[in-house]
C-alpha cells in the first residue's frame, strides 16, 4: 500500500511538495501500525486479567509475556501459538518446576524462571504414642512414638514428661519362725552292774553269733562265736559282759575234743594274757586272761 500511495502521488503531483506529503503519510502509516499492535497487546492482557483476576496484581504488565516489547518470554511464546491462556495452564513454560497456573495463582511470572512461588512448608506431624511408662526415680516417665502422619511431616514428638515418683513399699521383713526347742534325747538308764561272784556258779547256753549282755548272770551269754552258730563256716569269737559291781579276774577256757591236732581232747585249755594256751589240769596254777577288770568287750583271733 505504501508503494501504491507513492505512485498515485507521483502521477498527480510529481512535485517537491508532494514528496514532503509522502513523508507525512508514511509516518502516519507507521503510527497506525504501532497503535494497532499496542491495541492487540492490551486486549491480551485484559483478557488475562479477566480470566485470572489479576488486574490489581504485579502480573498486570506487559512483562507477563515480554522480556521487552516486542520480544516474547517463554510464557508469551507458548501463548502466541494458539492465543489461549487455559490451554497452557498445565505447562511449565519457564522451566522452574512450577506449572503456569501455579505461578499465576501465586502471582508470580510464568515466563520468568527467577519468579516462582515460595515453597510450601511441610505439614506438622500428628503422632501416635505408646502408653506412658512407669515413673522413674529421677521424676521422669517416657513413652515411644508408634507412628506419625502425614508422610514428610515435621515436628518434635513429646516422649518424656515430669512425674511424681513414689518409691515402692519394701516388703515386710519376715518374722523368723521360732526356734524349736529340741526334744532332749532321753538318757537311757544305766544298765545295772553284774554282781561280782562270791561263790562258784555254772551257766550254760546254746551257741550264739553275738554276745548277749545282761547284768543277770543267768540271762547273759557273754561269748559269741559268729556265723558258725547259725550254720555258717566262719568262727568269729567275741567276749562281752556287763559292768561288774567290783573288779574281777576273768578266765577264758576252751574245750575242743574234735581238734585233736591242737588240743588234748580230754582237757580244758585256758588262754593267758599273752594269748597262749595252757591246760587247766594238773597241779599248776590256773592261767588268768584278765586281772582286776570291771567289764570285758573284746574280739579274739579274727575270723577263723
Amino acid at each position: 500500500m505504501k508503494q501504491f500511495a507513492v505512485k498515485r502521488l507521483k502521477i498527480f503531483t510529481g512535485g517537491k511538495k508532494m514528496k514532503n506529503m509522502l513523508k507525512i503519510l508514511f509516518v502516519m502509516t507507521l503510527l497506525l501500525a504501532f497503535n494497532s499492535s499496542a491495541h492487540a497487546l492490551s486486549s491480551y492482557l485484559t483478557n488475562f486479567n479477566n480470566t485470572y483476576g489479576t488486574s490489581a496484581t504485579a502480573l498486570n504488565t506487559c512483562s507477563l509475556c515480554h522480556t521487552s516489547v516486542p520480544s516474547l518470554n517463554p510464557y508469551g511464546s507458548a501463548f502466541s501459538v494458539g492465543h489461549n491462556f487455559q490451554a497452557i495452564e498445565s505447562a511449565d513454560s519457564d522451566g522452574d518446576t512450577f506449572t503456569n497456573i501455579a505461578e499465576i495463582n501465586a502471582r508470580t511470572f510464568p515466563g520468568d524462571p527467577n519468579s516462582k512461588p515460595a515453597p510450601t512448608p511441610p505439614q506438622a506431624c500428628t503422632y501416635t504414642y505408646s502408653a506412658w511408662g512407669t515413673c522413674q526415680s529421677n521424676g521422669i516417665q517416657t513413652r515411644t512414638v508408634i507412628s506419625s502422619s502425614p508422610a514428610g511431616c515435621v515436628g518434635t514428638p513429646v516422649t518424656s514428661q515430669s512425674c511424681t515418683y513414689v518409691p515402692p513399699t519394701p516388703p515386710p521383713t519376715p518374722t523368723p519362725p521360732p526356734t524349736p526347742t529340741p526334744t532332749p534325747t532321753p538318757t537311757p538308764a544305766p544298765m545295772p552292774s553284774m554282781p561280782a561272784p562270791t561263790s562258784q556258779m555254772n551257766f550254760s547256753f546254746h551257741p550264739t553269733a553275738s554276745p548277749v549282755v545282761n547284768p543277770d548272770p543267768a540271762l547273759a551269754m557273754p561269748i559269741g562265736v559268729g556265723p558258725v552258730a547259725t550254720g555258717g563256716n566262719t568262727i568269729s569269737i567275741k567276749v562281752e559282759t556287763a559292768n561288774f559291781s567290783a573288779p574281777v579276774d576273768v578266765y577264758f577256757g576252751v574245750f575242743a575234743p574234735t581238734y585233736t591236732d591242737l588240743f588234748d581232747p580230754m582237757n580244758v585249755y585256758l588262754m593267758g594274757a599273752a594269748f597262749d594256751w595252757k591246760p587247766a589240769s594238773g597241779d599248776k596254777k590256773l592261767e588268768r586272761w584278765k586281772k582286776n577288770v570291771t567289764s570285758v568287750n573284746e574280739s579274739l583271733f579274727g575270723d577263723i
